[in-house]
């Protein structure tokens, strides 16, 4: 019942305009009375209805953490942050609030997470300043892997001042797999072992605490080997952050609003993958083993644990013949001039033909020997430009 400011015009002669001069808040009720006495141009009083009510809508979803797309994984007790037009009612949301989730046939009702757990996720996703109008919600039973999921917003929700929104939203998510570990080599063909002079890896199929990671060991006649460990990149990049909940500590993941500005030990940081380097020895037996207490991000445990450690073997090196690739080369002073040679499991017998530089190419070579700066720096430019770029033979 409090007068609201703004401005008011005619459009034509028939039409009446009032504008609010600040936005009006979702759940607003709003009330205008024409004046006693309106009369027409022609002095006739204005009959019918004097006073007219409507409202601003209940409360519905502008943003959504994750964000609302097919693509985004969740975790099987995911949490969402969803930032609204205005506040919402919790009993109201979870009365009208629920997740459909493929392979269930029934609804699961959505329950309000508050408390420590509220506080750290906005923290998380820098929604602290419109934290009255962000609902925290997460469905009231664990997610299957791999399961299609959508948290529906129903019709129904209210605001505090009791106005309910007209129509449902759905966010549309997907479960993240199963938690495994798949170990990769490269192989001359399927039936063959691993190449000893790549690298061996083990991928992840949701992110791992680093220093979890860090613990893995690959075993080989030469001793063990700790891994190098890969991270995710790009703008939108998962972030562990840690909550309480029931008596229990945890981790849950978001993508960033601001871009890794959540503090967090770097130990706890999300590895995707790790690798071992090598080169390893040849015709040798490898094994790599886990921590037992190896889970992701989320806890769980490996769902493939039974396939580690992992036994596997090198192959020969395959057969190889290069020359060095360098900017530059050293040839012995007053011998004849040669050029090194890689060779490894070829022939015994390989024909190797000398050839006489002298007379094969448009110029005799020859000593230089370079004192100015200058005319150093110059051919420098010179062989890093024959280096680098492909040109015609007859330059």
């Amino acid at each position: 019942d409090k007068p609201v400011s703004g401005s008011s015009r005619w459009v034509d002669d028939k039409t009446w305009v009032y504008d609010f001069h600040d936005d009006v808040p979702a759940g607003t009720r709003c009330g205008l009375s024409l004046k006693a006495g309106t009369r027409s141009l022609s002095g006739e009083s204005v009959t019918g209805d004097s006073r007219f009510n409507f409202n601003t809508g209940g409360p519905i979803v502008v943003r959504a953490y994750p964000y609302d797309s097919e693509y985004s994984k969740i975790q099987e007790d995911q949490i969402f942050a969803l930032l609204l037009n205005g506040a919402a009612v919790p009993a109201s949301i979870e009365k009208h609030g629920y997740c459909e989730i493929s392979g269930i046939a029934e609804r699961v009702a959505l329950k309000v997470v508050t408390g420590k757990t509220r506080s750290d996720i906005l923290k998380a996703v820098d929604l602290v300043p419109q934290q009255e109008r962000v609902a925290m919600v997460q469905c009231a039973r664990p997610l299957p892997p791999d399961a299609k999921v959508e948290v529906v917003w129903g019709k129904g929700i209210a605001t505090p001042s009791g106005v309910p929104n007209s129509a449902e939203r759905r966010l549309n998510y997907k479960v993240r797999p199963a938690f495994s570990a798949n170990f990769t080599c490269e192989r001359s063909n399927a039936r063959a072992n691993c190449l000893p002079i790549r690298p061996m890896r083990i991928e992840f199929s949701s992110p791992v605490p680093r220093k979890l990671a860090e613990k893995i060991v690959l075993k080989s006649p030469d001793g063990e080997m700790k891994p190098r460990v890969e991270q995710e990149r790009g703008e939108q990049q998962e972030r562990l952050v840690e909550v309480e909940s029931n008596g229990w500590r945890k981790w849950v993941f978001f993508f960033s609003r601001n871009k890794g500005e959540v503090k967090i030990d770097p130990s706890e940081s999300a590895v995707t993958a790790v690798e071992f380097s090598g080169p390893f020895a040849e015709n040798a037996d490898i094994r790599i083993e886990i921590p037992k207490e190896l889970t992701d991000d989320a806890g769980r445990r490996l769902a493939n644990a039974d396939a580690f450690p992992i036994k596997t073997r090198t192959a020969d090196a395959p057969p190889l013949a290069k020359f060095p690739r360098a900017t530059f080369g050293i040839l012995e002073l007053n011998a004849e001039p040669t050029l090194p040679l890689t060779v490894r499991h070829v022939e015994g017998n390989l024909a190797i033909k000398g050839v006489n530089v002298q007379g094969k190419m448009p110029h005799a070579m020859r000593d230089l020997k370079l004192t100015d700066d200058a005319a150093i720096i110059e051919w420098l430019a010179l062989v890093k430009r024959y280096d680098e770029n492909r040109l015609d033979r007859n330059e």
